[in-house]
Formats: structure tokens, sequence, C-alpha cells
């Protein structure tokens, strides 16, 4: 029987567009610095943004030399941001920062049909549902809030706070362990073939793939137990019952 579902988020059961391109985001973003003590304009502030992504990418490779996939957390860039002009920035003031950033990068978000009464019918079979994203904390955990879902996850583990991500074997092994799974009544859910697909079956899980409209295009045959092919998350509670024989 399968007793426990890990789920991948973004482009599995939320449907998002984000773009950080847009000028009308670091315009805004110069503006926040600004009015919070730390004067940029926005193309220094984009520029500044990237050097300290890559700067925190490389003491993350430093720190977990053994580890293939890193993580970052973005409220250290952005607290790197303020020191540098000077303004000392409280906890608080990294996570309205990182909120502000998140809202004027998003287009939209929204679950996908399907999504809530999926995780409600789970939860009330006794099954346990697990997160397993790779994204910011400060970003998702509001994100969760917003749409109405976080109470549907026995546990959430978002990359960012473990400085790994999937397809990183032992970012599935930790949640697995912490959470005392068995593998043989495990399945990984996600939309991605190699992060969440491949690093499940790397970790021995069974695994349900969803394509959507922002699934990356794979390059390889795809490794799933079970496909979905045209997104429809109402078809995933009858792919997991499959594995089940």
């Amino acid at each position: 029987m399968i007793k426990n579902i890990i789920f991948d988020l973004y482009g599995t059961l939320v449907d998002i567009r984000t773009d950080e391109t847009l000028p009308s985001l670091w315009k805004a973003i110069a503006g926040y610095y600004t009015d919070h003590g730390a004067t940029y304009d926005p193309f220094l502030i984009r520029e500044r943004y990237h050097f300290y992504v890559e700067k925190e990418y490389s003491e993350a490779r430093r720190l977990l030399p053994f580890v293939s996939h890193h993580d970052i957390d973005i409220r250290e860039v952005f607290g790197k941001m303020y020191e540098e002009k000077g303004t000392i920035p409280s906890k608080q003031l990294l996570s309205d920062t990182a909120g502000y950033f998140r809202h004027e990068s998003t287009v939209f978000i929204r679950l996908y049909e399907g999504t809530h009464e999926l995780l409600g019918r789970l939860r009330e079979e006794g099954r346990k549902t697990i997160l397993l994203s790779n994204a910011q904390s400060s970003f998702t955990i509001p994100e969760l809030r917003e749409l109405g879902i976080i109470d549907m996850f026995d546990a959430i583990y978002i990359s960012s706070d473990y400085r790994m991500s999937k397809p990183e074997r032992l970012f599935f092994e930790k949640a697995m362990e912490e959470q005392g799974l068995e593998r043989a009544e495990t399945v990984m859910v996600g939309n991605d073939d190699i992060s969440d697909i491949k690093g499940a079956k790397e970790a021995g899980l069974n695994t349900v793939y969803i394509r959507q409209d922002i699934s990356p295009e794979p390059l390889q045959p795809i490794e799933a137990d079970r496909m979905i092919m045209d997104g429809d998350v109402k078809r995933i509670y009858g792919a997991i019952k499959s594995l089940e024989g």
C-alpha cells in the first residue's frame, strides 16, 4: 500500500509564472531599498543582486562539498545588499523584502484544478502527505497560506532551508529518514523528469510524473512508474492507487 505521498509544489500542485527580468521589478526593488535607508538605482541593484546570489552559491558549495545540487537562502542575499549600503536589516525587514520581491516578480499564482480535493482525499484516507520543493521558504510559506493548503501537509521540506535541492539524493533521504518513511510505501509526484522523477528513483521511490505547461522539456525518456501527460491533477489519485497493484 502507498502510505506516503511526497509532492513537488510549483508546476505540480500550483500553477505559477514569475519574471525576474521585468524592469518594473528592479525599479520597485530599488525604491523599496531606498525607502529603507539603502539607496540604489534599478541598474545597480539588479547587478548587486546577481553578484550576491553567485557569492552565496559559492559559499554553499564550499560548506557542502559532498552535495552536487545546492541552494541558498535568498534572505542572505537581500541582507548583504542592505549591509553594502550601511543598513543593518532586522529579520522582519528581510522577510518583508523577500515578500515584496516575490510579489513584484509574480505574474500569477493559483492552484491547479483538483489540488485541494486531492490533498484532502489523501489525508482523509490516512496517507501522509509531504512537500519537497525546490524553492525559497520566504516565498513559499506565505504562498501556501495564501492558497489555503499549508495545513494539508504533514511535513514541509524546502530546499533553501537545507542548502540543497532536488535531484540531490540526500535531500530525499533526509525527508524520508525524519518522517520514518518506507521506500516501498512512498511515491514522489512531480512535473520535472530530472529533479522529481530521476532524483526520487535514485532514492528508491515509486514515482508519478505529471506534465504541465511549465514542465522542463525532457531530454531523455522519462523513467516514471506512472505518467499523466495532460496535466490533469485529478488523475493523480488514480495513478497512486494503480501503484498498489
